[in-house]
């Protein structure tokens, strides 16, 4: 039993590393279009204006809800095996 989790957990790491590197390639491929430099870029907090603070609070928001739905997603991905098999409906029930 033990052995079959250290499977799932490393096939789901490989996919999660497979994703990252995926999503920083896609990262590095923005900055350039961007025209940012190379490396680490850095912004004066003194050149912030309220509107792109605000714009970034609203696209920090949604990067973590995205995070948390991926994780859930994947969390439910590999513990669905567990679950009990869905009940088939009663003989002339309708869904809602």
């Amino acid at each position: 039993m033990a052995k079959i989790d250290i499977a799932k957990q490393n096939e789901t790491l490989s996919r999660l590393r497979d994703e990252l590197a995926r999503l920083n390639v896609r990262f590095e491929e923005s900055k350039k279009a961007a025209g940012l430099p190379e490396g680490e870029v850095t912004l004066d907090p003194s050149e912030v204006t309220p509107e792109l603070a605000d714009a970034l609070e609203a696209v920090k928001g949604a990067a973590e809800k995205a995070g948390r739905n991926a994780a859930a997603a994947l969390s439910a991905e590999t513990e669905a095996p567990h679950a009990a098999a869905p009940r088939r409906a009663r003989r002339g029930a309708i869904s809602i």
